[in-house]
């Protein structure tokens, strides 16, 4: 993978609007119609999107339009590239990022779609903590990820 961000002038909308039906387009011509806001922070946000040539969808982290906050996007994708080619069969529990752009002067990175984040769990059962079980599954998932990041002499 090549990587092929360039420098982009920053202007005084930091971030983007993204509302229910909008269209990122990728320079290569792929078109992501956004479905819903997934969620917000200090970096941007995250949206759901169908991509319109295969119907796959999709999380975009759609990053404000800020020189750390792109620079930081910089850094992700080549993390996450490294990692994503060591875990060739996709069994270490690492998110697997399938594209990455520029739209509007905004860094968009595009993940597999996953399903409920852990704070997500802990809210459906009113915020009192999960089954032991539950602990044990999440905590040899995060395990397994770091055995992979050490073999890429990675720091968390």
């Amino acid at each position: 993978m090549i990587f092929r961000l360039t420098t982009v002038m920053t202007y005084p909308m930091v971030t983007i609007l993204l509302n229910k039906d909008d269209v990122l387009i990728s320079p290569e011509g792929s078109n992501y119609l956004i479905e819903k806001l997934i969620g917000k922070g200090t970096f941007g946000q995250v949206v759901k999107c169908k991509n319109k040539k295969n119907n796959e969808q999709v999380a975009i982290k759609v990053l404000k339009n800020k020189r750390t906050y792109r620079n930081q996007g910089s850094v992700e994708i080549k993390i996450l590239h490294i990692l994503n080619t060591m875990d060739d069969m996709n069994d270490s529990n690492i998110v697997q990022m399938i594209d990455y752009f520029v739209f509007r002067e905004h860094l968009c990175i595009v993940f597999e779609l996953l399903s409920y984040s852990l704070y997500d769990v802990i809210a459906k059962g009113n915020f009192t903590g999960v089954s032991l079980n539950l602990s044990r599954l999440l905590i040899s998932q995060i395990l397994e990820s770091l055995v992979l990041t050490t073999k890429a002499k990675l720091i968390h």
